[in-house]
């Protein structure tokens, strides 16, 4: 069964998370959405590293 659209976003936020050496701000850049809006994001799940 293929990974959910959630699922598929996570992995590739916390991707875009790391290239950016956990900088939120750059990261929010870089996905083009708000700071706040990934911060939510970030606390709706632990991170996993």
């Amino acid at each position: 069964e293929p990974p959910s659209v959630e699922r598929v976003e996570w992995e590739h936020i916390q991707k875009v998370l790391r290239d950016n050496n956990d900088n939120i701000s750059a990261t929010a850049r870089a996905l083009g959405m708000h700071r706040r809006t990934l911060q939510r994001k970030l606390q709706k799940r632990p991170v996993s590293r």
